[in-house]
């Protein structure tokens, strides 16, 4: 049986996947899923590894505009803060698995300011980053479930993606697949 990994293909911001009601299909589709994410990984070159935050860490405040959020959060993290922001990821982790997009701003109960700007990809791409960074921390199985679907938005828009932010993506397909390699050997799988 052949299968074809579909899930990173698309409009994802607006024809978003559920997921939940998705076939299990085996090692095929697992093998189908590697395969995929290395031909594009392969296709962008050179991995590169997140750059330093543009912003420094900050508790968070109101609104929370996402972009320079994402940059608070990667550089609290780079600086060991994994235990005091674990509660904020996740929201993020929430808000994401709900809607599938990223707003541009918040409110301070974490709803979207306006509900037609979430098409940043480079927040997308940072936020990926973000969830990589977590679950190399903790191994929380959230925080690989939402790399994985934020992959997957990254893959079907890389088109739009300047050349050092595809280079980015192509560094964390890598970190994906070592990380679901690693999850798999632990279960006992090969993939």
């Amino acid at each position: 049986m052949s299968t074809e990994y579909l899930y990173s293909q698309g409009n994802l911001l607006e024809d978003r996947h559920t997921y939940q009601y998705s076939q299990y299909m085996g090692y095929d589709f697992l093998k189908s899923w590697k395969e995929s994410r290395n031909m594009v990984a392969v296709e962008f070159g050179t991995p590169l590894p997140p750059p330093t935050p543009q912003y420094p860490y900050q508790p968070l405040s109101t609104p929370i505009r996402t972009t320079q959020r994402l940059e608070e959060l990667m550089a609290g993290l780079m600086q060991g803060m994994f235990e005091e922001l674990r509660q904020e990821l996740g929201i993020w982790v929430k808000k994401f698995e709900v809607s599938k997009r990223l707003f541009d701003t918040y409110d301070s109960d974490f709803k979207p300011v306006t509900k037609d700007k979430y098409d940043d990809l480079s927040n997308y791409l940072r936020y990926a980053e973000i969830m990589e960074f977590a679950y190399r921390q903790n191994a929380d199985l959230p925080y690989l479930n939402v790399l994985l679907k934020v992959i997957d938005t990254l893959i079907a828009y890389s088109k739009y993606l300047l050349p050092e932010n595809q280079a980015r993506l192509a560094w964390l397909i890598k970190r994906e697949i070592y990380h679901v390699g690693a999850l798999a050997d632990k279960n006992g799988l090969k993939i």
